[in-house]
């Protein structure tokens, strides 16, 4: 995706449109599972033969439960 905005400065409204789909359907898939991505930025965000977007770059991504579960038992310490 970065290469093609350096690329390419003016995409088409209709282009943009199914990036951002993609993208929120993509965002929507990792949040329903219970998934936070943490590092969406251009440099990781693929784009695949049929112009689909892809994310890539899991490293920041978290697992909400394990969140709930850090924060549940740092607040138990605390109390």
């Amino acid at each position: 995706m970065l290469q093609l905005i350096e690329q390419d400065k003016k995409l088409p409204e209709s282009t943009l449109q199914k990036f951002g789909r993609d993208l929120t359907q993509g965002l929507y898939y990792l949040h329903f599972n219970g998934i936070i991505y943490c590092d969406l930025k251009p440099s990781n965000v693929l784009l695949n033969e049929y112009t689909t977007l892809k994310l890539c770059d899991f490293g920041l991504a978290r697992k909400l439960a394990d969140l709930a579960n850090k924060n549940g038992s740092h607040n138990q310490a605390e109390g």
